[in-house]
């Protein structure tokens, strides 16, 4: 499995997470950072999922 590094702010409304040097948007939110970490890994099979299911290429920087 690729390792990637894992941007994790907090504002306001909780807890935002990203994959740091991708251009893909694969975003995740929550009011803990294990929520918005979880949201992330959800975030990121939706966008593996909506590839794959509209006969797309998926990208090099989201493949394992």
């Amino acid at each position: 499995m690729k390792k990637v590094r894992v941007i994790i702010e907090k504002d306001a409304d909780g807890y935002s997470a990203f994959i740091d040097g991708i251009e893909s948007t694969v975003l995740g939110e929550g009011i803990s950072v294990a929520e918005a970490k979880k949201d992330l890994d959800n975030s990121y099979k939706e966008v593996l999922a909506s590839y794959l299911d509209n006969g797309e290429e998926v990208p090099e920087e989201l493949k394992d």
